[in-house]
């Protein structure tokens, strides 16, 4: 082997090593951004959720106050029906990012917790669209159901 095809293989070998370890960079950053977002996003829903229940107060017994979906004007039902959804979705967001979350999803599980116990509109609402949802929120609302 000459010296040249020797430089050769050395650059050759040290441009692989260095590509490697950029893109072991390229993916720690890319889980770092994914890691945002899904916190951002999360965040966001989890306070348009407070303030719904800050600018419409009536409709708080539906998710806080274990009242049911009985007795109401279809106009109200459909108000309801509308954010119980909107909370499942949240629900289903937050337990679907876990993995870009890892342990800071655990923040979550409290709050989402809160709903799901103190809401049989909300629990009664996924099982009624049973296939809109995850397996992972059904066996969420069986654990922190389960006595």
């Amino acid at each position: 082997m000459s010296g040249f095809d020797a430089l050769a293989a050395y650059v050759s070998a040290a441009t692989a090593t260095l590509g490697l370890a950029f893109l072991g960079v390229q993916i720690r950053k890319s889980n770092s951004l994914a890691f945002l977002a899904a916190h951002n996003t999360l965040t966001e829903r989890v306070m348009s959720i407070d303030l719904l229940l800050f600018e419409h107060p009536d409709i708080e017994p539906f998710l806080r106050g274990n009242a049911l979906l009985a007795n109401l004007s279809e106009h109200d039902t459909d108000r309801i029906l509308a954010v119980l959804e909107y909370v499942a979705d949240v629900m289903e967001n937050a337990l679907i990012h876990r993995r870009y979350l890892g342990r800071k999803a655990i923040v979550w599980e409290p709050y989402l917790t809160y709903f799901v116990c103190n809401s049989p509109a909300l629990r009664q609402f996924i099982a009624s669209n049973e296939e809109w949802y995850v397996e992972d929120v059904h066996a969420f609302i069986s654990r922190v159901t389960s006595p």
